[in-house]
């Protein structure tokens, strides 16, 4: 269930292209936060270009937490839930298990860019009840052009390849 790519902003773009670019079409909302890391932004406002989808907005209120005065209706019509476990510039913590719970809930998938948590907090995917986790080995004292797309294995079976090449087919 685990894809290693070059870091976290690959693995996003992988999750984008590949998932999106095959589950994605116009009119169809990804629901992002206003805390996110480029990386986790500017795949979707690509994949919007290309395909017409809807970027949907978490707001953060003055405390720098996820402005959720209703959770559960959130995620309504969206595809895709996808947001900071950690955020990179305020370190506000998100209550991940419940805003996978609300995407689940109105049929969405969840994603999230575990960075900045990973290093700092021990990371169990199933408690997150997530369906993709991404995250960067340097934050974690790895070594540059480490990355890491974990998801489900159902998920990543269905999923179109990224790129091609190498050894993919049996005849050229």
């Amino acid at each position: 269930e685990v894809v290693f790519t070059k870091n976290a902003t690959e693995a996003l773009n992988l999750l984008a292209r590949s998932w999106g670019g095959a589950n994605l079409g116009e009119g169809d909302a990804v629901v992002i936060s206003e805390m996110e890391h480029h990386a986790n932004i500017v795949p979707w406002h690509m994949l919007a270009a290309a395909k017409g989808i809807e970027l949907r907005w978490l707001p953060v209120d003055a405390a720098g937490h996820l402005a959720l005065t209703d959770p559960d209706r959130l995620p309504d019509g969206a595809k895709l839930v996808s947001v900071t476990a950690m955020s990179n510039v305020l370190g506000t913590l998100n209550d991940i298990p419940r805003l996978s719970a609300a995407a689940h809930a109105a049929g969405a998938l969840m994603a999230v860019d575990a960075s900045q948590f990973v290093p700092h907090l021990a990371t169990d995917v199933q408690a997150m009840d997530a369906d993709f986790v991404i995250f960067t080995g340097h934050k974690m004292l790895g070594p540059m052009g480490i990355g890491v797309l974990w998801a489900r294995a159902e998920i990543l079976d269905a999923m179109p390849p990224f790129l091609g090449g190498g050894e993919m087919i049996l005849q050229v």
